[in-house]
């Protein structure tokens, strides 16, 4: 990453001085006749009125359009997330990711919006670029015969406009590199990232870490040979609409989780950003939804089925790895409103509902109790077993029972609340959950296995039983 990090601070200033590279020759303007052959004009309002409108042609045997142009521009601005890529090797995630990621979409704006105007106001669409055609204007009569220069054909028009030619291939090379350096770092620190979370099997080789740093080199490998792939394929505008796709449907997740989080609002969601609205988050969501659809249904369709497969892969995880999801959130608020409208319902013979107390200790234990309410519930009821405990119990135990008491219930498909109670007699145990009761959740059942062995006990634990049945 150190290493990384300096070799882009080279690249940029080729990139800069690219930028104003062009910028000023464009003020310049054209040096030489075979300049204004190709249809450099300089600044000038009339070429920049010609050119604002747009004139979408026929290439690669396909009418271009709006959404296919939009298909093959929007994967080289994507770079604002790289700082939030390697969020885990900065220093202050929490700071560095907004600002930083806000005055990159100021910077990228601003650079793209002037590498866009200027080359439409100093030069013409189509030229012939023969000279000796200047005198009478024939240069610019592109109408009947095919020319080779202009804003649509000159592959290399920014050297054109240029002051220093060679400087724009510095810093196309530099734009390239640098392009290339942050995903080959931030790709394989996701990957590894992902491995370690364990939510894919197949990306479990990848976690593994060399070095101080903890190096991806494993996923440094795949990134690499994924590259090299597509660029042996040659034609990297064929997979445009692919790349864009996956680009905007992965914005417009992030959209919709930031709404959800912001809508449901945490008490850990403390946006620094003054001015953020959810609302604008949900209609980033649909822009970016709407985009992809407009750019390539077919290929939104595969992207989505991609998705789908990879979240239920994820879904089965979620027992697994907790991370406090904003899903999490909204199943315990909900929980909470229906629990405070729990004591205005009222009873009645028709909504009656059978919420048992089952006194089962280890539901294990106390199979056919535990069964019995659950018939008695039919999952239309509320069932909870309660594990009382006379001796005190520590933490790393009381978790266990409850763990293993779940674990059982699950196994055997019975719906149930469990709890354990330790450090307490049952008769008081069993008035304090009864207590816990709210409205139409409190038990109207409570089960209890008929003591058997009544001389084995002393009086004071027959007392307790007798103290449950009769003050319930």
């Amino acid at each position: 990453m150190d290493d990384e990090a300096k070799i882009q601070d080279v690249l940029v200033v080729f990139i800069v001085g690219a930028i104003f590279d062009i910028i000023i020759g464009s003020f310049i303007g054209p040096t030489s006749d075979i300049d204004i052959a190709s249809g450099f004009t300089g600044f000038s309002m009339k070429t920049l009125k010609e050119n604002w409108y747009s004139d979408y042609r026929i290439q690669d045997n396909s009418q271009q359009s709006f959404f296919t142009i939009f298909a093959i521009f929007f994967p080289s601005v994507t770079g604002i997330q790289a700082g939030a890529n390697i969020s885990g090797d900065l220093k202050d995630p929490s700071t560095s990711i907004p600002k930083g990621t806000l005055l990159s979409i100021a910077i990228t704006i601003t650079s793209y919006v002037i590498l866009v105007i200027v080359p439409g106001a100093v030069h013409l669409r189509e030229a012939s670029g023969y000279p000796n055609e200047l005198p009478n204007n024939f240069y610019l009569n592109c109408s009947l015969r095919v020319c080779s220069e202009g804003l649509y054909h000159n592959a290399n028009l920014m050297q054109t406009i240029s002051l220093w030619p060679y400087l724009i291939y510095l810093g196309c090379f530099s734009a390239t590199l640098s392009t290339a350096l942050t995903s080959l770092i931030a790709v394989p620190k996701i990957l590894q990232r992902m491995g370690q979370d364990n939510i894919y099997p197949f990306l479990k080789y990848l976690a593994k870490g060399y070095g101080k740093s903890n190096e991806p080199y494993r996923a440094h490998i795949l990134a690499i040979l994924t590259s090299s792939i597509f660029i042996f394929m040659g034609e990297l505008n064929a997979i445009a609409s692919f790349i864009s796709t996956i680009y905007l449907c992965a914005y417009a997740l992030l959209n919709l989780c930031t709404f959800h989080v912001a809508y449901f609002k945490p008490l850990g969601w403390r946006p620094s950003y003054k001015l953020y609205n959810q609302w604008l988050s949900l209609a980033g969501a649909i822009i970016c939804l709407t985009i992809m659809i407009l750019i390539d249904k077919t290929m939104s369709i595969v992207v989505g089925c991609m998705i789908g497969f990879l979240y239920m892969i994820a879904a089965k995880k979620k027992d697994d790895i907790n991370w406090g999801s904003s899903k999490q959130i909204q199943q315990i608020k909900t929980i909470i409103n229906n629990m405070y409208k729990a004591n205005t319902v009222q009873y009645h013979v028709k909504n009656y509902a059978p919420n048992i107390m089952v006194l089962s200790g280890d539901p294990e234990s106390r199979k056919e109790l535990v069964s019995l309410a659950h018939l008695i519930t039919n999952n239309n009821g509320l069932q909870m077993c309660i594990n009382v405990n006379k001796e005190p119990l520590v933490y790393e135990e009381k978790q266990l029972l409850v763990k293993k008491g779940v674990h059982w219930l699950k196994k055997s498909g019975i719906k149930s609340l469990y709890n354990v109670l330790d450090g307490i007699h049952l008769d008081i145990g069993v008035r304090m959950m009864y207590s816990c009761g709210y409205g139409i959740l409190k038990p109207n059942i409570i089960l209890v296995g008929y003591k058997n062995n009544w001389f084995d006990y002393v009086d004071e634990d027959i007392q307790t039983y007798l103290n449950t049945i009769n003050k319930h």
